[in-house]
């Protein structure tokens, strides 16, 4: 019977993450990738070793929002592949650091091999990782929770993402009635929401956190490259959020044994 070895090697490399945290986000467009660097700086500014990981495998932008220039990045080999260090305390890995940013046309069974090797070759040095995921239940949402769950499902806190468009949110209770079942979320975000409003019913009915909301933000095109400034913006916004992945991986810090099953 055939099994794939990189199964074993995914487990060995997540197994040692406090805290996973994919993004997902039911439409395009809602600002998943926004919401996952600021996040992912946001911890990294709080001392917390955090790795950032952009899993939209044929068409990644977190690199673009960051402002790294893929073509001059040479990763190192050490136990695997060292991601790359944007500071003391944030590590990053993106499909185009493979591809020099061209294009990635797959589907299906490839896609599923690409995901299962960047996890299985990349050593993080992090406790927790964030996950840009593209929207929807795609391939790569789909293969990224069954992978996780099986590893340690108590790890495993999605963080979902949406704005105020009817269509957002109809397909929002539609990832929440799937997974709420066997996957506990981080919360819901409402992104480019004058409040909450939109967001309190879902986090009611269907019992996860509201973790509040960010504005549309008029100047967020002359922010994108600047890492700093998306950092200032995550403090202003993101500070619920930020402060429940702190206390979560306190508890986790704490009861340890529980965790590492």
């Amino acid at each position: 019977m055939y099994q794939d070895y990189r199964i074993f090697a995914i487990s060995s490399r997540l197994s040692t993450l406090k805290l996973i945290i994919p993004v997902i986000g039911p439409k395009g467009g809602v600002g998943k990738s926004t919401i996952s660097s600021m996040v992912s700086l946001g911890l990294s500014d709080k001392s917390i070793a955090t790795g950032l990981l952009d899993l939209d495998i044929t068409n990644p932008t977190l690199h673009i929002i960051l402002g790294i220039d893929v073509k001059s990045i040479k990763l190192e080999e050490v136990n695997g592949i060292k991601p790359l260090k944007l500071t003391e305390n944030l590590e990053f890995i993106s499909p185009s650091f493979f591809t020099e940013d061209k294009a990635l046309p797959l589907r299906g069974k490839d896609i599923v091999n690409v995901i299962r090797e960047l996890l299985a070759i990349v050593n993080w040095n992090s406790i927790v990782l964030v996950i840009d995921t593209p929207p929807g239940f795609s391939d790569e949402v789909l293969e990224l929770l069954f992978l996780i769950y099986n590893v340690n499902p108590y790890i495993l806190r999605p963080l979902l993402v949406t704005n105020q468009s009817i269509l957002s949110l109809v397909s929002i209770k539609r990832i929440l009635h799937l997974i709420r079942k066997e996957i506990t979320p981080l919360g819901i975000i409402c992104n480019m929401c004058n409040n909450d409003d939109y967001i309190q019913d879902i986090s009611r009915i269907y019992n996860i956190d509201n973790l509040g909301y960010i504005p549309f933000i008029n100047d967020i095109e002359k922010i994108i490259g600047d890492s700093k400034a998306l950092l200032k913006y995550s403090t202003s916004y993101l500070n619920i959020l930020i402060n429940k992945i702190l206390n979560i991986i306190r508890l986790r810090d704490v009861n340890e044994d529980i965790y590492n099953k």
